[in-house]
């Protein structure tokens, strides 16, 4: 009898699902489904540092039938510590520890609990290792767990699943840095820039960026961005909203959001004449510093709500869904979750980079610099034609790209390629 090839999903202390803050919970939620829906064997790892905040446990705790949905689909799934060596050396001998071990800038684990995973890893038998970002891809490239993956019985492949680049995110919002600041970024880029290229293959929910892991030399790589499911009910196009909200979506302890929406507050909302139209800031205002708070809060027309769990309650179709950030960094969750809502999509071009399938004009709205972004939610404010035009087009973009689905068939067909030609597995 033949056997569905069996993926080991290796994930930091983060919750699964697509009802939490900042985008990397559903980009994973998005990828582990995806592989249980193409019919592989799927168990899960959870990497947990004991004196963290332990968050994979807060969610089973507090959403108990999303994970269900889950738990039941999976062949197995174990949460083992992983502690970080408490190191007492001055920051330069910590750079020159790492000059030896690069994994050491992200992750320089206990010996103990790094043999605990690779016996676990050993007992289940995984014919794929999928390390979900950073901290586990670390610690399969790391020399503690090399050491004891040469006496496996049966060296299972590693493949990474990239979010996005850590070194990007942290220059973006570093400010002056010191001569050993830079070296250290300097590192941990190569190191990052390094992990793609040995591994056995590589998935990034960003487009661009999987377009940087190919010219890097990274092999067998596929861009699959976060789905959501088709909602029982579809958006209403009938009648729109008139004057439309602004909407930001996004928890703030995201650097996208807290600093993107920063600059829309700089340089769009001042040039807005009154009466203004409501800016509504929806999602965890965690994370924000003090000038950003007292200007959400002291602002008679924008509107907070904090974390929302039912978003169709606050995602109304023919809004203004604004994603001001400046950059081409990950991927942007909150845009397939406008197009499910029926909501108009007003963006940098660089934000949505990583999304090819968002084109100016006819899904959505984009604009080279924040400069530009007024006049075009002036224009749309006045024209209901045309939000009605960019919404549907949305939603029909949404149908196509972001369901489960629609990327289904992408993932099966990539794992299945990446284990055939390394004799893994058994179709």
């Amino acid at each position: 009898m033949s056997t569905m090839p069996h993926i080991a999903v290796v994930v930091d202390d983060e919750p699964i699902t697509p009802d939490a803050p900042g985008g990397a919970a559903a980009l994973v939620h998005t990828h582990v489904t995806l592989l249980l829906d193409a019919g592989f064997r799927v168990s899960v790892l959870v990497l947990r540092d004991p004196d963290g905040p332990r968050r994979f446990e807060t969610f089973t705790r507090e959403q108990p039938e999303r994970w269900k949905t889950i738990e039941q689909r999976l062949t197995a799934c174990y949460v083992r510590d992983l502690r970080r060596k408490a190191h007492r050396s001055a920051p330069l001998q910590s750079l020159m520890r790492a000059l030896s071990d690069r994994a050491t800038l992200i992750l320089d684990p206990e010996p103990t609990d790094v043999e605990r995973f690779a016996a676990t890893v050993q007992a289940l038998g995984p014919d794929a290792l999928l390390a979900v970002h950073l901290v586990p891809a670390s610690l399969l490239h790391g020399r503690a767990y090399a050491r004891l993956a040469i006496g496996l019985a049966t060296r299972p492949l590693t493949l990474y699943d990239h979010f996005d680049w850590h070194w990007r995110i942290k220059a973006h919002r570093a400010g002056r840095r010191s001569w050993r600041q830079r070296l250290r970024h300097r590192l941990t880029r190569g190191w990052e820039e390094h992990l793609v290229k040995i591994a056995d293959g590589v998935v990034t929910g960003s487009a661009s960026e999987a377009a940087t892991c190919r010219r890097l030399g990274a092999r067998n790589v596929v861009n699959v961005p976060t789905a959501f499911e088709v909602p029982a009910s579809p958006p209403s196009f009938t009648s729109f909203p008139t004057p439309p909200r602004l909407v930001h979506l996004g928890g703030m302890s995201t650097t996208a959001n807290r600093l993107g929406l920063g600059r829309f507050l700089d340089v769009v909302w001042p040039e807005f004449t009154r009466p203004r139209p409501e800016l509504w800031v929806i999602g965890s205002l965690r994370g924000a510093d003090a000038t950003l708070l007292e200007r959400l809060e002291n602002d008679p027309d924008i509107v907070t709500t904090g974390f929302v769990d039912d978003l169709a309650t606050v995602l109304r179709p023919g809004d203004l869904h604004i994603v001001p950030w400046e950059h081409d960094t990950g991927t942007r969750t909150r845009v397939p979750l406008a197009l499910r809502h029926g909501q108009v999509l007003v963006s940098t071009r660089a934000a949505v980079a990583c999304l090819p399938e968002i084109e100016d004009g006819r899904n959505a709205v984009l604009v080279d610099t924040l400069d530009a972004m007024r006049a075009e939610l002036d224009s749309l404010a006045e024209s209901t034609d045309r939000r009605h035009e960019l919404a549907e087009a949305g939603w029909r973009t949404f149908l196509d790209a972001y369901t489960h689905e629609a990327l289904r068939p992408r993932i099966e067909t990539f794992f299945r390629t990446v284990l055939d030609e390394n004799g893994a597995g058994e179709a």
